[in-house]
């Protein structure tokens, strides 16, 4: 099953090395704590270091699926540039705009990809944000990842792999 989002899922393909994509995240608040989850499941939630992949199709409920990515749209999505994240996910309060890398089988596309494990490296968080002090219980729950004030230092920090990936596969 190909990836409901065009431009995600072009080549299959394992990777030596991570993948480096930019993605929307949303802010959860449990209780003190608040943790990222993404902007269409909010119940899956971010956990520190490695993630690997769930499915909710396919009969797997949730659970880490025994099938391949070219079967299902399951996986964690990124843009290759920063351009393909919202306007809306860019500008709403309560989501964070960040870099993960992918790892694991990889699916390639010329918008993004999506992976069976990804991690978060960096997160630039809103001025608002920062002001009530949001990135400070981000940065707890999420101690690895590096923080930027502004979106422009985070992505010169973590430029796309994409034409890496794509003239090394000519």
């Amino acid at each position: 099953m190909p990836s409901p989002l065009p431009g995600f899922d072009d080549e299959i393909k394992l990777y030596p090395t991570p993948v480096i994509g930019v993605r929307a995240f949303r802010l959860q608040v449990y209780g003190t704590e608040i943790k990222l989850s993404g902007p269409l499941f909010p119940n899956f939630l971010w956990q520190p270091g490695v993630n690997t992949r769930i499915c909710y199709s396919l009969g797997s409920k949730g659970r880490a699926p025994e099938h391949d990515l070219e079967l299902c749209s399951c996986g964690f999505y990124a843009y290759h540039h920063h351009s393909g994240v919202s306007e809306r996910d860019r500008s709403n309060s309560m989501s964070v705009i960040g870099i993960i890398e992918g790892s694991g089988k990889v699916m390639l596309g010329t918008k993004g990809f999506r992976a069976n494990e990804a991690r978060i490296s960096a997160l630039s968080m809103s001025k608002y944000q920062r002001f009530i002090e949001l990135d400070k219980a981000v940065h707890h729950y999420y101690p690895d990842v590096e923080f930027f004030e502004r979106p422009a230092d985070m992505y010169s920090r973590y430029p796309s792999s994409y034409l890496d990936l794509f003239y090394s596969n000519l």
